[in-house]
């Protein structure tokens, strides 16, 4: 039989309509939010191998909060980074679903947020600062102490990412967190609007709450995340601490003045209306307003040459704090800036060690205090 050849007049409209349909298609749809304490496999943008078990668990308004669990159990170093994405389905626990019989919080609408992960500009004021409320510590030296409690459980440290979203470097803080003899937890509170595709080291958190700053509806969200560490196997409540980076800081902050009692950590917080830049939200709510509401312990960590959130909002959540819970204070000289966590400088006052080093050695010291 003959081969009628199609005029490509005739055939490019067609080719045309196929090309737009099929862009019409919608992308595969994210899994349905977990019901209840969840096991699933790696995230996607997680280092493969680095934590031990990654879950899921239920957040306010159908959302999801996502943990991954490192563990005491010896050294294991992080793995290169890479974006490997798991195919291994989400595999459903038995544990019950995870309640909080803490108190209500009020939610408010906030607006959402649609940001990059690049510094915004920022602008300081010119007032000179406050002299500290008190020192940190000064010595590099640290011993660790016997790390498991009366229940033979090691402390657990919860992690909170700031406004750069969750990232591969919250992975590296809870594996040098691990080598002090902590359980650490990383913890995805809300789900970052840029693609993670073009996040740097982004690491997904699927059906994760909205981006929605520093209020009571963040707080809850928050308690979600809580919640969720407390079905985390060998977690022991009573010795469960919260670190929160910027951002993390300034919602684990609200958190405590809603009567929370883990003790909290805020590093680099954004925690104080002023000094302040330009990228907060409206309706941002600030610890330094309602910090005589905290009374659980504290501990300020922050650098002096941070400018995303200056040194002077540390100074002025340390004022407002209540003269019978005043919180501890640990400043860390020129470089430091908001990311000293991961900065490897030596500082001049504090020569020997690189400054993550010291970050991660004066906190563990800290919460181990609080436990005994």
């Amino acid at each position: 039989m003959a081969t009628r050849w199609v005029p490509a007049r005739r055939l490019l409209p067609a080719l045309t309509l196929v090309a737009v349909l099929g862009a019409c298609v919608p992308p595969t749809a994210p899994p349905p939010p977990p019901t209840a304490f969840t096991s699933i496999a790696p995230p996607q943008g997680a280092t493969p191998g680095a934590a031990d078990e990654w879950y899921w668990a239920p957040a306010p308004n159908g959302r999801a909060v996502t943990l991954g669990v490192f563990r005491p159990t010896g050294p294991r170093p992080i793995p290169p980074p890479s974006t490997t994405t798991s195919t291994q389905p989400p595999v459903t626990s038995t544990q019950p679903p995870v309640t909080t019989t803490q108190p209500p919080v009020t939610t408010t609408t906030a607006p959402e947020l649609v940001t990059t992960t690049t510094a915004p500009e920022v602008t300081t004021t010119s007032a000179p600062e406050p002299p500290p409320a008190s020192v940190g510590a000064a010595t590099p030296t640290f011993v660790r102490p016997t790390p498991v409690g009366p229940k033979g459980r090691p402390p657990t440290l919860l992690i909170l990412n700031g406004g750069d979203g969750f990232r591969r470097g919250y992975e590296t803080l809870a594996h040098r967190f691990v080598a002090q003899g902590f359980i650490a937890i990383v913890g995805c509170w809300y789900e970052q609007p840029t693609p993670l595709a073009k996040r740097v080291n982004g690491i997904a958190c699927v059906n994760g709450p909205s981006w929605k700053g520093m209020n009571a509806s963040s707080v809850a969200d928050l308690d979600a995340l809580v919640a969720a560490a407390a079905f985390v196997p060998d977690v022991d409540t009573a010795r469960l601490a919260i670190l929160g980076h910027s951002y993390g800081g300034g919602v684990a902050l609200l958190r405590a003045a809603a009567g929370r009692p883990e003790p909290v950590i805020s590093s680099s917080g954004f925690i104080a209306r002023y000094p302040t830049y330009d990228g907060g939200l409206p309706t941002d709510q600030y610890a330094a307003e309602r910090a005589g509401g905290i009374h659980s312990p504290v501990l300020v960590i922050h650098g002096r040459a941070d400018p995303i959130t200056p040194m002077g909002q540390a100074y002025a959540f340390v004022a407002a704090m209540p003269t019978s819970n005043p919180p501890t204070t640990d400043y860390f000289a020129a470089p430091a800036s908001h990311m000293f966590p991961w900065q490897s400088e030596q500082l001049s006052d504090r020569p020997g060690a690189p400054m993550w080093q010291l970050y991660v050695q004066d906190i563990s010291a800290w919460i181990y205090a609080q436990f005994g």
